[in-house]
């Protein structure tokens, strides 16, 4: 029944746009508008 209910709940989950981008910020990298920016060491 578990089963049933996840398989049911899944068909209308949807993908994060930048998903990809999750383990850099998890890093603390700084992430802005979808683009990683670099640092600039003065």
């Amino acid at each position: 029944m578990v089963f049933k209910l996840a398989m049911e709940a899944s068909k209308t989950w949807v993908k994060l746009k930048g998903h990809q981008l999750i383990p850099l910020v998890l890093e603390n990298k700084k992430v802005v508008e979808g683009e990683l920016v670099k640092e600039v060491a003065a």
